[in-house]
């Protein structure tokens, strides 16, 4: 039922310090359209959208994360009328050069949270449980101060998403055989086949 794409580079209105345009919008909106969690770095801040139901025109389908109403993950069904719905998280607060947050980007509507050095955090993680006192669709997410260990932010999120059918599964099995290949075929992947 969970999904979550994770890649580096971002785009410059879905970050909150001095990155340009470097990842593409395609990624983000197909993984919305998935219903996936999107976890990315690159700026070395913490920071986190709300529900958003289109990244690149940053709109933004609700305001909450609490465990009461937390943020929904959807799947696109355009059948049913339904828009697939995710959320954006930065975690680059990994210990190197930590970086300030731009308090003009931080303040635009699709920001749940942005912290970085200018607001005294330098190291973090965010930490999350997934199917939480057994409720499969449920997780509690949490960004951590890596140095004093307090909890910067913290949010509850639903997936909606639909456990993954025959088609998925072949799919998925196909793009890991492939990748698989590609890996024993390289020179990196001799290497390894050969220890």
């Amino acid at each position: 039922k969970w999904r979550i794409c994770v890649w580096h580079k971002n785009m410059r209105m879905l970050q909150v310090g001095s990155k340009g345009d470097e990842a593409g919008w395609p990624a983000y909106e197909e993984c919305r359209r998935q219903g996936a969690i999107i976890h990315n770095a690159h700026l070395h801040v913490y920071a986190r959208t709300w529900e958003m139901s289109s990244f690149l025109r940053q709109e933004v389908s609700s305001k909450t994360s609490s465990f009461q109403a937390p943020t929904v993950l959807r799947a696109e069904d355009k059948a049913a009328g339904i828009e697939g719905t995710s959320l954006c998280i930065i975690s680059g607060l990994g210990g190197y050069s930590p970086a300030n947050v731009d308090p003009t980007l931080a303040e635009n509507p699709w920001w749940a949270a942005a912290q970085g050095k200018n607001n005294g955090l330098y190291l973090g993680a965010t930490i999350c449980t997934f199917n939480v006192n057994g409720a499969e669709d449920l997780a509690y997410c949490k960004f951590v101060n890596g140095d004093d260990g307090t909890i910067v932010d913290d949010f509850w999120l639903k997936t909606e998403v639909p456990a993954m059918n025959k088609e998925w599964k072949s799919f998925f099995k196909s793009q890991v055989d492939s990748a698989q290949k590609d890996v024993q075929t390289s020179t990196y992947g001799k290497d390894c086949s050969s220890a």
